[in-house]
């Protein structure tokens, strides 16, 4: 991961910002980052395919 990669990651924006919210907050915070970056992927991975077998 590079240091721009890092500038623009939801769950390293979440986890700068996570200093006093209560633990079932940050755990429902966190999910929801986590689903956003995998569905990220797995949009970005299929248009890759896409591009690829055109």
């Amino acid at each position: 991961m590079t240091l721009a990669d890092v500038k623009h990651d939801d769950l390293i924006a979440l986890l700068n910002r996570a200093d006093g919210v209560k633990q079932h907050v940050f755990a429902q915070l966190l999910d929801d980052v986590a689903r956003r970056s995998t569905c990220g992927r797995k949009r970005n991975a299929h248009t890759a395919k896409r591009v690829q077998n055109s």
